[in-house]
């Protein structure tokens, strides 16, 4: 009689109340989501292909036809209604499923703890499908996904935010501009001495595997990885996701020349609007990394050396990926008693290294040792503004030259004075 009563329970569970703030909140959501789907069945047709596949190591669902791949996904789970049980399951409680894909539910909680709204953190409720979607409408908007999607198996479905919408017939790919078209493509990696090849991915061989070896890195750390076969795979850093990028090195050739999300080309034009240039031997990284609810925006990017990025992204989405599985984070056998040095970079940047470990390239003793949480707690002390330094002179620069054009906008005549007329 225990599993029945158990079931019972869940039917009796009550359906968490909602203020009329939120109920409101919860319909511009669904019509702002309902918008999204719209430009997306225009866009893409997405609704009308006979198959679809998602694939949690890759994070992506893919929607055939013909048995030919043609539309691109990323996707971040939202949750699961049994249409047996009738009862929703948020992602961010579901251990089978993949943290990494998780992140934006638990954001959604973390909003819900915020405000005190229960629907976003009630693990389990009774719930309706109508209910499913208005979760999945807010998952959506407050992580601005490109659309949703639901995935029907027996007895019940689960919801999906799609992002990243992409032809797999890359000829298609994102319109990027005339200014893409003149653009050096060679310009996008960073070069690696031989030497520096050789562990780069080892915080990483979890995801990729250990046959994957380094074919090109970016500017913005992500790696293309080359295996026995000859496939090219591209390792975003920054989100965490492991995708087949080309068959071959001749294909992916090919490819470079027209995927420019490859780059985060747009991200890339902005910077350069703003006059920043990446400094050399460098990669641009995240202040806080997008995989654990950090912003894409400019104001989140940082710079540092490529072993420092893709290892720390490693490790990170690697302590994503076992904390939603309730196992144990990497590299926390002896935490309490291994020594780290603080160190810092000429970006006033600062970071921890084991004791012992040679320092990459441009890093120094900041003067502070200890544990890895002392270090940790000493560097939130210190290091209020994490923009490198140049970075924030920079931007320093660029607003005042908008305020000075504003300024002379709004005095026609005397642009240029340095002073106002009588």
């Amino acid at each position: 009689m225990k599993a029945p009563l158990i079931r019972l329970l869940y039917l009796l569970r009550p359906v968490p109340s909602e203020s009329t703030e939120f109920r409101e909140a919860l319909r511009h959501k669904v019509a702002w989501t309902q918008g999204r789907n719209e430009t997306l069945r225009q866009q893409f047709s997405l609704g009308t292909y006979e198959r679809y596949d998602w694939d949690q190591d890759r994070g992506v669902i893919v929607f055939s036809a013909g048995g030919e791949a043609k539309v691109i996904a990323d996707i971040q789970f939202v949750g699961t209604i049994s249409y047996r049980t009738k009862t929703w399951l948020w992602a961010w409680s579901n251990a089978s499923l993949d943290g990494l894909l998780t992140k934006d539910s638990r954001f959604v909680r973390e909003l819900g703890e915020k405000h005190g709204y229960a629907k976003l953190t009630v693990a389990k409720w009774r719930a309706t499908e109508i209910d499913a979607w208005e979760m999945t409408a807010v998952q959506a908007e407050l992580t601005n996904a490109a659309g949703t999607y639901r995935s029907l198996q027996q007895n019940r479905a689960t919801f999906l935010t799609l992002h990243n919408v992409r032809w797999a017939n890359e000829r298609t790919a994102t319109d990027a501009g005339p200014e893409w078209e003149g653009v050096l493509k060679e310009n996008f990696f960073v070069e690696l001495g031989a030497d520096s090849t050789d562990h780069l991915l080892d915080d990483w061989r979890w995801k990729v595997g250990d046959e994957a070896a380094i074919f090109r890195v970016t500017v913005f750390g992500d790696v293309f990885t080359q295996t026995p076969d000859g496939h090219i795979y591209l390792l975003d850093t920054g989100r965490g996701n492991y995708v087949e990028a080309a068959e071959d090195a001749k294909k992916w050739a090919e490819l470079v020349e027209i995927r420019p999300d490859w780059f985060r080309w747009n991200t890339l034009q902005e910077l350069r609007s703003l006059g920043v240039e990446l400094p050399p031997g460098k990669v641009f990284s995240w202040q806080h990394f997008p995989m654990a609810g950090g912003s894409e925006a400019v104001g989140n990017i940082d710079w540092v050396s490529p072993t420092v990025h893709i290892s720390v992204s490693g490790q990170l989405a690697e302590a994503i990926k076992k904390k939603a599985a309730g196992q144990q984070g990497p590299r926390d056998e002896g935490e309490n008693t291994a020594l780290y040095n603080v160190v810092t970079n000429s970006e006033l940047q600062y970071s921890i290294w084991l004791v012992g470990r040679e320092l990459p390239s441009g890093w120094k003793s900041a003067g502070k040792t200890g544990t890895k949480q002392e270090c940790l707690k000493y560097i939130n002390e210190v290091w209020t503004d994490m923009r490198p330094l140049s970075l924030r002179n920079k931007m320093k620069e660029a607003s005042a030259n908008r305020e000075r054009d504003a300024l002379s906008a709004a005095n026609p005549g005397h642009a240029g004075d340095g002073y106002r007329r009588p």
